[in-house]
């Protein structure tokens, strides 16, 4: 286990080794991994479960919201 203060210390640290604007947050990166996961055709329901979402809505949260409406429509489709 980690302590939340750690892991947002290891962020910061990391933030000015790679030049990333403030902007920027940790969760930024499970935003642009979860957009990803959807985009490439994996369906919600597997996406949550790897997010470890108690939801599907938690889980659309954190799609970009460029992608969210051609993302959410391909996730309508059974398979």
């Amino acid at each position: 286990m980690i302590a939340p203060t750690r892991i947002a210390e290891t962020w910061l640290k990391m933030q000015a080794d790679l030049n990333l604007p403030k902007e920027y947050q940790f969760y930024s990166l499970k935003d642009t991994w979860i957009t990803e996961m959807l985009e490439s055709g994996v369906p919600a329901k597997y996406v949550k479960e790897l997010a470890d979402h108690h939801s599907l809505e938690i889980t659309e949260k954190y799609v970009h919201k460029a992608n969210a409406k051609k993302i959410l429509e391909w996730n309508k489709l059974e398979f």
